[in-house]
């Protein structure tokens, strides 16, 4: 799958997605009409939330590299405002509310470690 945010793709920042779990799309509404002893008419039905979780791998070349791409994953993820995730030319807008995480780190002639967020869908 090819995966971008804002137009940039996740390889840009060493982001390799393994996994992705939720819904892309929004869920069905309930339904909307009801029927009252002689009467009919709808009432107003809310959606649930619709989250997408990405599991990934940051992979760098070095440690300074690799510090340098959490950096700018950091300035996406926390500048307020709706960010685009495209997978496979199919934009959905989301914004990250709680940050990511980045941890079974190792170090060595490559740097890796493993990176998972939770962006809400709007």
């Amino acid at each position: 799958m090819n995966y971008s945010i804002d137009s940039i793709p996740f390889k840009d920042y060493g982001i390799y997605i393994s996994n992705h779990l939720g819904q892309a799309d929004l869920l069905d509404p309930k339904s909307q009409f009801f029927t009252l002893y002689g009467a009919q008419g709808y009432e107003i039905t809310k959606r649930k939330g619709n989250t997408l979780s990405l599991m990934a791998y940051l992979i760098a070349g070095d440690i300074t590299d690799f510090i340098a791409k959490v950096e700018a994953l950091k300035v996406i993820f926390t500048n307020p405002g709706i960010r685009v995730v495209q997978m496979n030319n199919t934009p959905i807008n989301c914004f990250c509310k709680d940050g990511f995480k980045i941890d079974k780190v190792r170090i060595g002639s490559e740097s890796f470690g493993r990176f998972q967020i939770k962006l809400q869908i709007v």
